[in-house]
């Protein structure tokens, strides 16, 4: 399946798998039309290219019917997110998680309410680990 950032996605896989993850199981066409509405057009043919990547990297799995292919996702959106979550991690904060968090909040990318949601889930892991 090659390397760890092999089966990071890109700009375009995320908005195709966004797609999949909404609609279940999908043909090419419903894809098309999904991302149409949602003002990303694609044409079929660089759905089907991207649908094939997506398949190599193991993010979609394909069933094969009498008018064509159904195409639904081999891997939850919350797995995803991690696998490239960690993946940026890595890449650019040092395998720190900690440094991410630090230039999140220095830049100012969260809000009042999102930190005060952070302080909750840190109790509560905190209670949990008994800490």
């Amino acid at each position: 399946m090659g390397t760890p950032e092999a089966r990071t996605l890109t700009e375009v896989e995320m908005e195709i798998m966004n797609a999949v993850w909404d609609g279940g199981e999908a043909t090419v066409p419903q894809l098309c039309a999904i991302l149409r509405r949602r003002g990303k057009p694609l044409a079929q043919s660089s759905v089907r290219t991207m649908l094939s990547i997506l398949l190599r990297k193991g993010y979609v799995r394909r069933r094969d019917a009498a008018r064509g292919h159904w195409y639904r996702a081999a891997v939850s959106k919350d797995r995803a997110q991690g696998r490239m979550l960690r993946s940026l991690i890595r890449r650019l904060f040092d395998g720190s998680g900690m440094s991410l968090a630090a230039a999140i909040m220095k830049d100012g990318l969260v809000s009042d309410r999102e930190i005060a949601e952070a302080k909750r889930m840190i109790r509560d892991r905190e209670r949990r680990s008994g800490v």
